[in-house]
């Protein structure tokens, strides 16, 4: 067998070294050159010049006054810097700008882990290119760190939850909770909110087993709480009327800082994932569009009459699982009263995969169509790519030549000589 090789010009290691130079870039080029302009940034700064000026390495301290505002974890990071660098918004800002980096790197583990190598290069440019993490990453604050830690929790119990001997890495997510809610407090739970949402859309109720949340938990509060512990019984009450009472109750009641409400975040997330809204749009409509449609089709089309006619082209699990009134909780079925009519193309891979679909019958308002020998993508293929870049996959190969000899590529073949695939680049 003949393997053209025609990634040889964007073979992963070019990849990987764009996306470094964008990383470069990006977090790293001149952090140091520009004031410290944001209140915040510089009051973090301070606060560990202090720490080290007084050798308190467990409270921070404001104008030699403890400050209890948020956790150490942020301090604890700048402190080596700032011994070496010197108080400077260099030292402030590149331990926060390594974090950022270490985003990057755990964006492209989760998506590669999910999705393949070529996925997630994408994810992970758009992350160091969009508007909210490079802005942030080059600064020196606690949302990129604690990022960081979030990130490294996701990768564990991703790892714990598909690999059964990865042994530890349980642990290392529980650990990464830890650091987290040293660096900004509560908002270190975030990943095991998106962790239980992931197992109840996939009805995975033996990943709970696999997350060992009595012993996580106690890997992270091993880490956590001592400083916590500490500060209490070094402060005692007005520690906990700052971290606790004001910091948590009172600001997410709103009674400290602005005033953002539950949608704060709905409003500013197109300007802060710049350039990349116009992208994350097209692919939402995109991959969602065949759910969409049979959604409108089954209960807006009967109120508006807003359409003449429909063509819905393709359906596969991922798309159509828009409710769960079936049996199997997985296809819904256009109304038979439909009013429009609706041509419904589907390949015959589309066909293998959606039993159910299958099984439409023809009627005056529908036409029904299954394409043989069609794919809406290759399926094999995909499978295949996903396991060479996760490493379950290693392809033998007998001998490899360039595309000028491909001739003795294939009498190589024709005389029975191969013990695996010839593969034959292309530059």
């Amino acid at each position: 067998m003949v393997s053209l090789d025609i990634t040889a010009a964007a073979r992963p290691g070019g990849r990987h070294l764009f996306l470094a130079g964008v990383c470069l870039l990006a977090l790293f080029a001149g952090i140091g050159s520009v004031s410290m302009w944001e209140p915040d940034e510089a009051r973090f700064a301070e606060a560990t010049r202090q720490m080290l000026a007084r050798g308190d390495l467990l409270t921070p301290w404001f104008n030699d006054r403890p400050r209890f505002e948020k956790p150490v974890g942020l301090y604890w990071l700048q402190l080596p810097f700032v011994a070496v660098l010197g108080s400077s918004e260099l030292a402030a800002r590149l331990p926060v700008a390594l974090a950022g980096a270490g985003c990057v790197l755990f964006t492209y583990l989760i998506g590669r882990r999910l999705f393949g190598g070529q996925v997630a290069w994408i994810a992970a440019l758009a992350l160091v290119t969009c508007f909210r993490v490079i802005t942030h990453a080059r600064q020196g604050l606690t949302d990129i760190p604690a990022l960081f830690f979030e990130l490294i929790a996701m990768h564990g119990f991703l790892r714990a939850h598909q690999d059964v001997s990865s042994g530890r890495a349980w642990m290392a997510g529980w650990g990464a909770i830890g650091l987290a809610a040293l660096s900004k407090g509560p908002v270190a739970a975030i990943p095991l909110g998106v962790w239980a949402v992931y197992l109840t859309v996939m009805r995975d109720w033996s990943g709970l087993r696999r997350l060992r949340i009595v012993p996580g938990v106690l890997v992270a509060a091993a880490i956590a709480a001592p400083w916590y512990v500490y500060m209490m019984a070094v402060h005692g009450q007005a520690f906990v009327d700052v971290a606790l009472v004001s910091e948590v109750v009172s600001r997410a009641g709103g009674d400290v800082g602005p005033r953002r409400g539950l949608l704060y975040y709905f409003d500013v997330w197109p300007a802060d994932l710049l350039p990349w809204t116009p992208f994350f749009l097209l692919a939402l409509g995109y991959s969602r569009s065949a759910s969409y449609l049979i959604s409108y089709l089954n209960a807006f089309q009967p109120l508006t009459h807003a359409f003449d006619g429909y063509y819905l082209r393709g359906a596969t699990p991922a798309a159509v699982r828009v409710h769960s009134q079936s049996a199997n909780r997985v296809f819904p079925t256009i109304r038979a009263d439909q009013e429009a009519p609706l041509m419904q193309v589907q390949t015959e891979m589309e066909v293998g995969i959606s039993r159910s679909l299958s099984k439409t019958e023809d009627t005056d308002k529908l036409r029904y169509w299954e394409i043989a020998g069609a794919a809406h993508f290759d399926q094999d293929l995909m499978v295949q790519t996903l396991a060479l870049d996760n490493g379950t996959l290693h392809p033998v190969i007998d001998r490899t030549y360039p595309l000028a000899d491909a001739a003795a590529g294939l009498r190589h073949l024709e005389v029975g000589h191969a013990r695996g695939k010839v593969v034959i680049t292309i530059p």
